[in-house]
């Protein structure tokens, strides 16, 4: 019996270690840059500014309105206080990779009750209002970081 359970054991961890290792080690660039948007797409149904700013490589960040990063978070949490229940619905993305850079294009839908009337008129409230963002990005330290955000 004791024999079997070492087997048993020994299995159930190069499945696990295999598990990890798919998971977390051979991931392609493509994969890494899908998780990142994964993670911004649940901070901003969460309100985290925190792991947003984390998403972004702070020293080279620029948007095409011209703000700044601090200013672009500012506004993010002004957004958070004044709505609830926030979803974002990805229909659609397309990634492409060139050595340490690479540009992903999402089209989205971002729905959310407002608690105050005049964000109304610019908020999504049906799922025919898709909008699109362009996100440049750089590996620094082996991660992604965004670099710029462009808006359409």
């Amino acid at each position: 019996m004791k024999p079997f359970l070492l087997f048993l054991t020994a299995i159930v961890l190069l499945i696990l270690t295999g598990w990890a290792l798919m998971n977390f080690v051979f991931l392609s660039d493509e994969e890494r840059i899908e998780r990142a948007i994964e993670r911004g797409r649940r901070s901003v149904e969460n309100g985290s500014i925190f792991t947003l700013r984390s998403l972004f490589a702070e020293d080279v960040y620029s948007d095409s309105s011209g703000r700044s990063l601090d200013e672009i978070l500012g506004s993010l949490q002004c957004l958070f206080n004044d709505t609830a229940n926030r979803k974002i619905h990805i229909l659609g993305s397309t990634i492409h990779v060139s050595g340490d850079i690479a540009e992903a294009e999402v089209r989205f839908v971002f729905l959310c009750k407002s608690k105050n009337l005049i964000l109304d008129r610019f908020l999504s409230t049906n799922d025919s209002d898709a909008r699109t963002v362009r996100i440049a990005f750089i590996k620094k330290n082996g991660k992604w970081k965004i670099s710029r955000t462009d808006h359409t």
